[in-house]
Order: structure tokens, then C-alpha cells, then sequence
């Protein structure tokens, strides 16, 4: 008898463990998506983006934004420089319902400032050999008013949700 009692005992607080609960997050983040009409995945930018051609920046879309980002970065970087990673391109602070960066056109947020200083498109232009191009998107919990060369550095300092990247 008091086994059965006992047994009532656990089965009511199970039960109440499981109602009370909260429920379990089951919803994974979404993945951004960052692509080119221009170009695809680790091949070769073409010279029309570059110092050789007419220095555009690439068209770019956006998707899979996590509904909980309040801002996007996106950086260009260089890895390959012999001084450190060049950075080419970085705009912060783009809104989140942002799905593409037009051919050459100024994007909408924030741009910062780059390794030579300029705060535009800085198309690929190595002084020897290959190099390779990262577009990096970053989708953040909140806005940036820190240096953008910090947040690259250490990735927003668990600002990030996620990102993605085009190479």
C-alpha cells in the first residue's frame, strides 16, 4: 500500500514538473543567406567589382534574417594581404529587412571605414598573386555605435546571432 501511495506521490509531481515547465525551444536560428548574381561561391570576382574595372560593388541578397536581429553588418575582407586582413567594405547598422544591395549603389546603414581609410567599396585590387575575398554577414541582437574594425576582430562581443559568408 504505501508503495502505491508512494508511487501516486512522484506520478502527481512529475506531472506537475512537466505542466509548470517552460516550454523547450525547439526553433533553431535561421541561416543567413548572403549571395551574387554576379559571381558564385569561391570563384573569381570579375574585374568589373575590382580596381581594374570600374570598382562597383557586386550585387548582393540577403536572406534567412533571424527575426530577433535589430541590425546586420556586413564586412569585405582580404586575408590573404601581406600587411593583415584588408578590409574593403564594411557597413553596419543595415536594416534587417534588407534583401539586396544593388550593383554599385550606396547601401543602406552605416559605412565604416576601411583599411585605406575610405568609407566605400574598396574592390579587390592585390599588388601580386591570388587572393581570396570574404563577404562576411553578421546578424546582431542590437546596433553597432562601437569601431567597426573591433567588431570584426571580436565578432561583436556575443552580439552576433549569426552569420553567414560569401566567398
Amino acid at each position: 500500500m504505501k508503495t502505491i501511495w508512494l508511487f501516486i506521490i512522484i506520478l502527481i509531481v512529475v506531472v506537475v514538473i512537466v505542466i509548470t515547465a517552460p516550454p523547450i525551444n525547439t526553433n533553431k536560428p535561421k541561416t543567413l543567406h548572403l549571395t551574387s548574381s554576379a559571381f558564385i561561391h569561391n570563384s573569381l570576382i570579375p574585374v568589373k567589382y575590382t580596381c581594374d574595372g570600374v570598382n562597383f560593388s557586386p550585387p548582393l541578397s540577403i536572406s534567412g534574417v533571424p527575426t530577433n536581429a535589430k541590425s546586420l553588418v556586413l564586412i569585405m575582407d582580404d586575408p590573404d594581404s601581406p600587411t593583415g586582413t584588408w578590409d574593403h567594405w564594411i557597413i553596419f547598422n543595415l536594416p534587417t529587412n534588407t534583401t539586396e544591395l544593388k550593383e554599385g549603389l550606396p547601401p543602406p546603414g552605416v559605412l565604416g571605414q576601411g583599411t585605406t581609410q575610405e568609407m566605400n567599396y574598396q574592390g579587390p585590387c592585390p599588388g601580386s598573386g591570388q587572393h581570396r575575398y570574404f563577404f562576411k554577414l553578421y546578424a546582431l541582437v542590437g546596433f553597432l555605435t562601437i569601431c567597426l574594425r573591433l567588431l570584426q576582430r571580436e565578432r561583436a562581443n556575443g552580439r552576433c546571432i549569426t552569420h553567414g559568408m560569401r566567398s
